[in-house]
């Protein structure tokens, strides 16, 4: 029921969180002094909204409004290779 989601997106994600318990991910970003933020939440920064086919769920850690101008976003898999995991942070 989120606007602008097509059917394509709405499987994947629908997918997605059928894969992993909803409170687990929660769990796992309070853990981590982190927040899950979906795309109709007003939290949500308006540059990334106005991108095509923004991210609809992130997970955020720290204050997003120091990232009003520039930012950079790192997206990846939860099972990366041991290159992967490398390469992602020398780039953060």
């Amino acid at each position: 029921q989120i606007p602008h989601l097509g059917e394509k997106t709405v499987k994947a994600f629908s997918q997605a969180i059928s894969a992993t318990e909803p409170d687990e991910e929660i769990r796992l970003a309070d853990e981590i002094g982190g927040k899950l933020l979906m795309l109709t939440e007003p939290d949500y920064p308006s540059a990334l909204r106005a991108i095509p086919n923004p991210p609809h769920l992130l997970y955020k850690r720290g204050v997003l409004e120091t990232f009003a101008t520039n930012a950079v976003g790192i997206v990846g898999s939860r099972n990366c290779t041991p290159y992967g995991k490398k390469m992602a942070e020398k780039v953060a």
